[in-house]
C-alpha cells in the first residue's frame, strides 16, 4: 500500500503525471468495467476538464464515471440506502420552518431579514462538514456560556436550533449528505458491513480539505491499493530561505493541508521544480517572485508577455479586454478558446461581459451560476402568486399583466399591450394600489373581523376595488373600459378562488401547473436556438423541480391542510434562494471563470480581471454568528475544531498565484478605477507586488476619455467606426 502527496509548482506536470497514470491503468485492466480506478477532482466543472484531457488524449472505453468529485465517490462508498438524504430545497425548507416556529429573543431583529436564512443554513453547512455533532456543539455553547455572559442567548439559540434541526430531518426519515459516513461508521462496529477496495485512486486539484473530506481520506487510504494526492506549492526549501511573509502566507493552507495529509500517514514526493506550461521568461518570473521579498533569477523584460489595462469603470474595463481578445484573434494564431478571463466572483461582472462581448462579436461561456430569481421567465411566474399573497398590489398586478411572458389572459382574452398601459393610468386615477401589507390574509388564510376597519380597508383596496366598476377617467368609453377590465380580470379572480379553496400541496401544484402551462402561456417558449430560449428551458426545470420538492416536503411532513399562503411562502422563499446553471455546447468560446475554478486549466492567454482592493483580493470577514475569539474558546481540545475566518485572508494571495500561473503566451491584469456603484477605488495591492518585480516598467494601455471614440483604424465595431468617422470629421 503507497500514500503518495506529489508536491510541486504550478505547471510542473503534476495533472499530466496523474493523468498518465490513470491512462495506463484503465488501459491495462483486466476488467474494464471494474469500479477501482477512480480520478478525483474537487467538482463537476472539474470533471468535465479532466473527461476532455483523457479524450483528447485518444483513451477510449467507459470511463467517464470513473472521474469524479470526492464527495460523489463518498456517497456511492458509505451508502445509506434505507435513509434518503435531504435535498438543499428540503433542507431549507426545514430551516425556514424552524426560523417561523421559535421566538429566540437574540434573533428577534434579524430572523425576517433577507440573509438569515442562508446564513443559517450556511452555519449548519458547516458544522457538518467540521464533523461537529449537535451534542459536542451543545456541550461547546454551554462552556461558553462561562465565558461570555453576555451572549447566553446567542449560544443557547445556536444550540437548540442545530438540535430541532437534527430532529426534523430525523422524524421526515432523512439525513444530510454530510452524515453518510458517521451512519457507515456506526453500523460498522455493529457488524461487518461489507466495504468496496480500490487498486488506485489518483486526487487533483484540491489545496485545503475539510474536516469531514480529511475522514473520507481515512477511511479512502485504508481500502486503496494506491492513492496520490497533488498539491500546488513553490519549493518549500525556496520559501525558507526567502524568509518572506507574504510568501510563506500565499502557501500557509497548502502548507497546513500537507501536514494534515502527513499525519494520516501520506509521504511527500517532490515534483519536478520548472514549470513546463510556459517558455515565457517574464511568465516563469513572475511565478518564481510573486510576493517575494528576496528576487530569485535575473529580471527578464515584460515585453508584451505581461501587460496592465488601465479603464475608466467596469464596463471600460471589458471593453478593453474585448478590443484585446479582438485583436489577437483576428491575428488567425488564437481560437476563442484560447482566451480566458478570471475573477475573484464574477457576480455583477456576469450581465456586463454578456453585454459587451455580444456587441464586439466574441462567443463566451460564465462559468457562474445564476440566481434563479433573476430570471425573467421565474419572476413572471412568481409574480403571478404575489397578485394573490400581497393583496393585489398595483405593482404585482401589472408585473405579471404586462410580462412578455404573459400571453393571454384565458382561452377566449387576447393580451393588448395598448389597453394594459390605459389600465396601468386609470388605476392611478382610480386610486387602487390593493391591500396594505399588515392586512393581507395571515397565514391560516383568516381576515380581521367584520367590525375590523383594517378588514374593511383590505377589501376596498384589495380585490374588490380590482373587480369593482371604476368611475373616473374619459366617461365616454368608461361603460367598455369596467367591461373589458372585468374579462381581463376574470381569470385572476377565479384563479385565485381556486387557489384559496385547495387544501393539499397536490392541489396548489395542479392548479399552478395549470394556470402557468395553459391558461395564461407562460411556457409557451421560442423554438429558435438562442442562449434566452436555453435560460428559459432551464428555468422551466427548476420550476418543476420545486414544486417536486413542496409536494415531497409537505408530504413528509404529514400536515393535513395547506393553505395558499403557506404554498405561496414556500414556492417564492424557494425562488429566492435556488440557483441553477447554463453550459454551453459549442466549447470555442471565451471561459469565464471564479479564479477557484481555474485549478488544472490553462490558456494561451489570461485576464485577471477586477483587481480592486476588497475585490481581488477579497476582505476576508468574521462569521456573524460565531467570532473567531468564540471559536477560539470553543475549540480548545476538539478533535475536530471549526476554522477561524480571518486567517483564511492568506487564501487570496494563493488564488492570485493560480490566476496568474494560468497563461501560457500572454498576461493581461486589469483594473478599473471606478466599481459598480461609480466610486473611486484603490486599485489592489497585488497590481503593485508585480510591478515592484520590474521596478514599475510594464506596458500599460489606459482606456482615453479625452478621446470618446478610437482611432478608425482601431474601430471594431459598425458603431465605433460611425464614432471614429464622425469624429474625424470634426
Amino acid at each position: 500500500m503507497s500514500m503518495t502527496l506529489l508536491i510541486g509548482p504550478a505547471g510542473c506536470g503534476k495533472t499530466h503525471e496523474l493523468l498518465d497514470s490513470f491512462g495506463a491503468a484503465l488501459s491495462g485492466a483486466a476488467d474494464p468495467l471494474a469500479e477501482d480506478l477512480f480520478f478525483i477532482v474537487p467538482s463537476a466543472e472539474h470533471t468535465e476538464r479532466v473527461v476532455s484531457l483523457l479524450i483528447q488524449r485518444g483513451l477510449k472505453g467507459f470511463f467517464h464515471k470513473r472521474v469524479t468529485t470526492l464527495s460523489r465517490l463518498a456517497g456511492d462508498l458509505f451508502r445509506v440506502t434505507d435513509i434518503p438524504s435531504a435535498s438543499s430545497l428540503t433542507r431549507t425548507m426545514i430551516i425556514r420552518d424552524l426560523i417561523r416556529e421559535n421566538a429566540w429573543d437574540y434573533f428577534s431583529e434579524v430572523s425576517e431579514q433577507p440573509g438569515f436564512l442562508g446564513l443559517m443554513a450556511q452555519f449548519i453547512t458547516e458544522l457538518k462538514e467540521s464533523c461537529v455533532s449537535p451534542e459536542i456543539f451543545r456541550e461547546r455553547m454551554n462552556a461558553l456560556k462561562g465565558f461570555e455572559p453576555a451572549y447566553v442567548g446567542k449560544y443557547e439559540a445556536l444550540a437548540d436550533f442545530y438540535e430541532q434541526y437534527e430532529a426534523r430531518l430525523k422524524m421526515q426519515g432523512l439525513r444530510d449528505s454530510q452524515d453518510a459516513l458517521r451512519i457507515f461508521r456506526e453500523r460498522k462496529k455493529k457488524s461487518e458491513t461489507p466495504t468496496s477496495r480500490f487498486k488506485s485512486i489518483w486526487i487533483d486539484g484540491f489545496f485545503d480539505f475539510s474536516n469531514l473530506q480529511l475522514e473520507y481520506l481515512r477511511e479512502l487510504s485504508a481500502i486503496t491499493e494506491n492513492i496520490t494526492i497533488t498539491l500546488t506549492s513553490e519549493d518549500g526549501r525556496l520559501l525558507k530561505e526567502d524568509q518572506s511573509q507574504g510568501r510563506e502566507e500565499a502557501f500557509e493552507a497548502v502548507s497546513r493541508t500537507q501536514q494534515d495529509l502527513e499525519k494520516l500517514g501520506f509521504k511527500v514526493q517532490r515534483g519536478k521544480s520548472r514549470s513546463y506550461r510556459t517558455e515565457k521568461p517574464s511568465l516563469l518570473f513572475l511565478q518564481k517572485n510573486i510576493f517575494a521579498q528576496k528576487v530569485v533569477g535575473p529580471v527578464p523584460p515584460p515585453g508584451q508577455d505581461i501587460v496592465m489595462l488601465d479603464a475608466i469603470g467596469t464596463e471600460g474595463e471589458i471593453e478593453l479586454i474585448a478590443r484585446q481578445i479582438h485583436k489577437l484573434y483576428t491575428t488567425g494564431n488564437y481560437r476563442y478558446s484560447d482566451f480566458a478571463v478570471l475573477f475573484r466572483q464574477i457576480r455583477h461582472y456576469a450581465p456586463v461581459i454578456a453585454s459587451v462581448f455580444s456587441r464586439y462579436g466574441i462567443p463566451s461561456e460564465v462559468h457562474e451560476r445564476d440566481r434563479l430569481k433573476f430570471s425573467s421567465w421565474i419572476a413572471a411566474v412568481a409574480s403571478l402568486l404575489s397578485v394573490f399573497r400581497n393583496g393585489w398590489q398595483r405593482e404585482d398586478v401589472f408585473a405579471f399583466l404586462k410580462s412578455g411572458y404573459t400571453r393571454r389572459f384565458g382561452q377566449d382574452t387576447v393580451k393588448d399591450g395598448e389597453w394594459l398601459a390605459e389600465f396601468e393610468q386609470r388605476s392611478f386615477l382610480e386610486g387602487v394600489t390593493g391591500a396594505r401589507p399588515n392586512t393581507v390574509q395571515s397565514q391560516n388564510g383568516d381576515l380581521g373581523g367584520p367590525d375590523d376597519p383594517s378588514s374593511k380597508e383590505n377589501k376596498s383596496q384589495g380585490r374588490e376595488a380590482w373587480l369593482a366598476d371604476w368611475k373616473r377617467g374619459e366617461p365616454s368609453n368608461l361603460a367598455e373600459f369596467n367591461q373589458k377590465k372585468a374579462e381581463t380580470l376574470k381569470t385572476l379572480r377565479e384563479l385565485e378562488d381556486w387557489f384559496r379553496a385547495a387544501k393539499t400541496a397536490e392541489d396548489h401544484i395542479r392548479i399552478f401547473k395549470r394556470a402557468v402551462y395553459a391558461t395564461f402561456g407562460i411556457l409557451e417558449v421560442s423554438d429558435r436556438y438562442t442562449s434566452f430560449t436555453r435560460r428559459d428551458a432551464a428555468c422551466v426545470k427548476r420550476f418543476e423541480a420545486l414544486l417536486a420538492e413542496i409536494q415531497s416536503y409537505f408530504l413528509k411532513t404529514k400536515v393535513p391542510e395547506i393553505s395558499f399562503e403557506s404554498f405561496s411562502d414556500h414556492f417564492l422563499g424557494l425562488v429566492e434562494l435556488d440557483v441553477y446553471s447554463l453550459h454551453e455546447r459549442d466549447k470555442n468560446r471565451v471561459q469565464v471563470y471564479d479564479v477557484s475554478l481555474a485549478r488544472q486549466k490553462e490558456y494561451k492567454v489570461v485576464f485577471v480581471a477586477g483587481l480592486l482592493e476588497k475585490v481581488f483580493p477579497m476582505q476576508v470577514r468574521e462569521d456573524p454568528l460565531l467570532s473567531d475569539w468564540e471559536r477560539k474558546l470553543m475549540n480548545g481540545g476538539m478533535e475536530h475544531p471549526l476554522a477561524e475566518c480571518l486567517p483564511r485572508q492568506n487564501i487570496e494571495r494563493f488564488f492570485f498565484y493560480v490566476a496568474v500561473t494560468r497563461a501560457k503566451e500572454r498576461l493581461y491584469l486589469s483594473c478599473p478605477h471606478l466599481d459598480f456603484e461609480g466610486k473611486e477605488s484603490l486599485p489592489s495591492f497585488y497590481l503593485e507586488e508585480v510591478k515592484d518585480l520590474w521596478g514599475g516598467h510594464i506596458p500599460v494601455i489606459r482606456q482615453d476619455l479625452a478621446r470618446p471614440f478610437p482611432a478608425i483604424d482601431e474601430a471594431i465595431t459598425r458603431r465605433e467606426l460611425e464614432a471614429s468617422v464622425a469624429g474625424a470629421l470634426q
